[in-house]
């Protein structure tokens, strides 16, 4: 059976136009996210710092100790990594001073960084056993503030009132 030209010629044409729309389509339908970028900075330095709800006081190995979680976020509300110092203030209420401690976490170190990254939460994650003489009663309100340094960055600070569960 003859074939006629204009057969021929139809069929590159087609395959031709069904290429052309199909680039024309990827070319429009994902396009670039939009991201906010922080002048003259690392855009995903933290800019703000939370202490976690799934903070608490709990037993481990006939143990009490607190399992404190921090996160930092970035200026799009992403969690981050933090680089710097991290202070951690433990303030049970009441008069006996003696039972307040601090604790110092250098971040900027990369294997202490790893040490306290937790990668499914995306916060940091310290067990700190408090260094009390007496511990307060279980009733009490247990005040914790962290304050985060890093050099050229503003410093960022959170807290939460805990109570302990024994």
């Amino acid at each position: 059976m003859p074939t006629s030209f204009a057969n021929v010629i139809f069929a590159p044409k087609s395959m031709l136009v069904l290429v052309l729309s199909m680039l024309a389509s990827l070319q429009t339908g994902c396009g670039p996210r939009e991201v906010k970028i922080a002048t003259g900075a690392w855009p995903w330095v933290p800019t703000s710092m939370e202490v976690h709800g799934l903070s608490r006081f709990m037993v481990q190995d006939d143990e009490e100790i607190l399992s404190l979680r921090v996160e930092f976020l970035d200026q799009d509300g992403d969690p981050a990594k933090y680089p710097g110092l991290l202070r951690i203030e433990i303030d049970p209420a009441g008069p006996n001073k003696s039972s307040e401690s601090e604790i110092n976490f250098d971040l900027s170190d990369p294997e202490v960084n790893q040490m306290y990254w937790d990668h499914v939460s995306s916060t940091y994650r310290f067990k700190i056993t408090p260094d009390w003489d007496e511990p307060p009663l279980p009733s009490t309100a247990i005040r914790i503030r962290v304050f985060a340094t890093l050099e050229g960055a503003p410093e960022l600070n959170g807290g939460i009132t805990l109570r302990r569960g024994r």
